[in-house]
């Protein structure tokens, strides 16, 4: 999976196609003006396109109307106060860019001084906001968005971009949800319009998110309606297609970290989170979807999370079907690696959880609760060290129990465990082809093909902490997770025909030979 370090450079690398829609010319001929805003130089009564005679404020900004191929630069290591809400619309291949220049190496500055919204993108598309510092300190604990992207009545938008901005302490409430406050927000909302609303092809990368309240990223919407969330109203669901959260490091979050709601297709890959649910006292997860299918979760590592109001790294909530978390690193979240989740008579299905690694995560390793049906659990490892009084898995009942849940081919590295949490509903569950080593506690599990042999993992325990190091995400090291060649959990697993054909590390996994037990495929180590 990871190799120490993403830079922004090699991510762009991976999506090259998805960049150059936003860069290669096509549609109609335009005429592409830059616009210049220096806040010691400039002039509101200039025209602002050259240097030498820049615009002076962002009211100047706010009040104009650009056009397909036009950028608006701020001055690097300039400082701006209030609102910035740039209108506008690019076209595909002209996008409206707003960005910086300047020799300095530092980001302009927008301060919102207590406003509502720093950055405030409404009722726009192809539009691109890149490389910007984000900060809200002022009046602390009320309503606050950082950057709010928002669609009202405006049918499908399409081509939005957050790219390397830094986005920090905004000093926002405990409000959740669509109108909730964060660092970043996409949301569409209802108006008197009434049209069903939605964001297509939406990309925030790069970005650093520190010290917010409440939610660190977000997308979410009014149009949110339909059976799976148990809600029978009038209005359409209409979720947002082709978001791509990726490469962002997220510090500090008082609730959410990242979080895909009414979102489906969406892909959340390459991101660090390091501190959730830090101070809301709500019920919070560090990245996790809602109402949203096919929604992909790799290459993340969670840890930090608070409480056990939930406090899980990952989380794939209720109104789901078939969303899959896979080559994800969690650790040292206080309310456990992973929770699935579906109060009934709410639907949660089909949820795919593969070729993790956990490591100390505590109060229960995964959670299942709820009516949540048709989960698939495979090629885990988890290890709880001494001293943990942490639950293995916990299936607890909201309002329902589990219906069914399949696990197979899990390495459990228990140096120590309070008894397992399965209740009645392992009836109607299958756990298979896994190996729970070390402490064996009340509530264990029996099943097929199960070992409790030690599985000789290269250096259990032993994984370090992800960080931040002059805007660079240097990922965890999980080497120790890899098995030895003497490993009695090599090619003793359950054949698993649709098992994303890789390993955590890239090694392949056969749709018809017998695999590993646990998150690396390998032939085994030294």
């Amino acid at each position: 999976m990871h190799k120490g370090t993403f830079t922004l450079a090699a991510l762009l690398c991976l999506q090259v196609s998805y960049a150059q829609q936003s860069l290669s010319p096509s549609g109609p001929s335009v005429k592409r003006t830059t616009y210049y805003v220096d806040n010691t130089t400039g002039n509101d009564a200039n025209d602002g396109k050259s240097m030498e005679r820049p615009w002076l404020g962002i009211e100047k900004v706010n009040a104009a109307v650009f056009k397909p191929g036009d950028s608006i630069l701020f001055k690097s290591g300039g400082i701006w106060t209030g609102t910035l809400k740039p209108q506008g619309s690019g076209l595909p291949g002209h996008p409206i860019v707003i960005g910086s220049y300047g020799k300095s190496t530092a980001r302009p500055i927008i301060n919102g001084n207590g406003a509502l919204l720093v950055v405030h993108l409404q009722n726009v598309q192809y539009v691109e906001l890149t490389n910007f510092e984000i900060t809200n300190p002022v009046n602390p604990n009320t309503l606050k968005r950082g950057i709010e992207v928002e669609n009202v009545d405006q049918g499908k938008l399409t081509h939005i971009v957050l790219r390397n901005n830094f986005v920090h302490d905004i000093a926002g409430d405990n409000s959740k949800g669509k109108n909730g406050s964060a660092g970043i927000l996409v949301v569409a909302r209802r108006k008197a319009g009434m049209v069903p609303s939605w964001y297509d092809s939406v990309l925030v990368e790069g970005n650093i998110v520190k010290n917010v309240n409440r939610t660190g990223i977000g997308t979410n919407s009014e149009w949110y309606c339909r059976a799976s969330v148990n809600c029978k109203g009038v209005q359409p669901y209409r979720p947002h297609t082709n978001v791509v959260i990726r490469n962002n490091y997220v510090e500090n979050a008082g609730g959410d970290g990242i979080v895909a709601s009414v979102s489906t297709g969406t892909l959340v890959e390459y991101n660090m989170l390091n501190g959730a649910n830090t101070n809301s006292g709500q019920f919070n997860a560090g990245i996790w979807s809602w109402d949203g299918d096919n929604n992909l979760f790799q290459f993340n590592e969670a840890y930090n999370v608070k409480t056990t109001k939930d406090g899980e790294g990952f989380d794939i909530d209720f109104g789901q079907d078939s969303t899959i978390f896979q080559y994800n690193y969690s650790h040292d979240n206080e309310g456990g690696f992973m929770v699935v989740c579906a109060p009934g008579p709410h639907l949660n299905t089909n949820g795919i959880i593969r070729y993790n690694i956990s490591q100390n995560d505590r109060e229960r390793i995964i959670h299942l609760t709820g009516a949540v049906s048709g989960v698939l659990i495979h090629n885990n490892t988890f290890y709880l060290p001494e001293g943990e009084t942490t639950t293995p898995v916990w299936m607890g009942k909201w309002n329902n129990y589990p219906v069914s849940a399949s696990f197979y081919n899990n390495i459990f590295y228990l140096k120590s465990a309070r008894p397992w949490k399965t209740w009645d509903s392992l009836r109607t569950s299958v756990f298979e082809y896994n190996i729970i080593y070390g402490a064996h506690t009340a509530g264990e599990p029996k099943g097929k093909g199960n070992l409790t042999i030690d599985p000789q993992l290269m250096a259990p325990g032993m994984a370090t902490s992800g960080s931040l190091v002059n805007g660079i995400i240097h990922f965890g090291n999980v080497e120790g997770y890899k098995l030895k060649k003497t490993s009695p959990a090599l090619r003793k697993g359950k054949v698993i025909s649709n098992n994303g054909s890789r390993d955590y590390w890239g090694n392949p996994v056969s749709a018809t030979e017998i695999p590993n037990i646990g998150a690396y495929n390998g032939k085994g180590e030294r």
